[in-house]
């Protein structure tokens, strides 16, 4: 039995299981952050398709570079900072939402 006291302890554990090969322990942590990230994401990019699409590019590079990640940050900073840079490049390469894409990409990395 492992004993958790905070987030960080229980994404560390769910980190290791991960990198130990068990996938559920990824489902986990999806279940733990999408709906923060959606959040997150949404308030740039401003149309729920572009943003569920940016999301499941989080987990999907989250997934592939699990391996190698070794715990310098908090697991949502590392999502938080996957999921900026797809923003970013969703805002650049001109997503449906019809705000200024200037505004949008100052207001993305106030928040960063």
């Amino acid at each position: 039995m492992v004993l958790v006291k905070d987030d960080r302890d229980i994404d560390q554990v769910l980190v290791e299981q991960c990198q130990g090969g068990d996938m559920s322990a990824f489902d986990d942590l999806v279940t733990r952050y999408k709906d923060r990230l959606y959040n997150v994401v949404y308030r740039f990019l401003g149309h729920h398709e572009d943003t569920q699409d940016v999301v499941q590019e989080v987990f999907i590079r989250a997934y592939r570079g699990i391996t190698d990640f070794e715990g310098r940050s908090q697991v949502y900073t590392w999502l938080f900072s996957i999921a900026g840079n797809l923003a970013r490049n969703a805002i650049r390469d001109g997503g449906r939402k019809g705000r200024d894409k200037g505004e949008s990409l100052n207001r993305l990395e106030e928040d960063a």
